[in-house]
């Protein structure tokens, strides 16, 4: 299912993949200062510039929270998807004290951590596991989680995404042509 996950991810996947989702939380967290501190040296200052410009106090860092139901132990468990520069899942997380939480209801009966995770690869191709800062990060996956299961709500969508494609422009390097 994730080959290209770091083999932590695969070894978890390989335990918890058939658990059933009970219930889903999509998270947003601000970016913490060394991520906009290491932004502004890449862009030598000019990530915080474009930043104010455009109204963002915070850049925010989006993860789902999944609570997976082991019918056969009859034990829940707490998961942490996301995308770094990678698909990083995890079971041993913290959720910081200033993240906003969304709560998702409808979740169909019988949804495993593996359709899951499957109907969004299956649908998003090969930029699943391809990452970029700007068109391809954590709010293109988590949001992509739950479009392609059908969870996806125009809140939600909203919540997800903060639009940050005309800094992205303005970031990029100077095209000659």
């Amino acid at each position: 299912m994730l080959f290209r996950s770091p083999p932590q991810v695969r070894k978890l996947l390989e335990r918890i993949q058939s658990f059933e989702i009970t219930k889903i939380q999509i998270c947003r967290e601000p970016v913490q200062g060394f991520v906009n501190k290491l932004m502004d040296l890449i862009s030598l200052g000019k990530f915080s510039e474009l930043k104010a410009r455009y109204g963002y106090d915070n850049m925010f860092h989006l993860f789902a929270l999944l609570t997976l139901r082991d019918t056969v132990r009859n034990l829940d468990l707490q998961i942490r998807v996301e995308k770094n520069h990678v698909i990083d899942i995890t079971d041993k997380f913290k959720v910081g004290d200033k993240a906003r939480v969304m709560q998702i209801s409808d979740i169909p009966k019988g949804l495993t951590l593996q359709t899951f995770l499957n109907n969004a690869l299956q649908r998003m191709g090969k930029s699943y596991w391809m990452y970029d800062a700007f068109t391809n990060n954590c709010q293109v996956y988590i949001d992509g989680l739950l479009k392609y299961n059908g969870l996806l709500t125009d809140e939600l969508h909203e919540f997800i995404f903060q639009d940050v494609s005309a800094m992205e422009k303005e970031l990029s390097p100077v095209k000659i042509g």
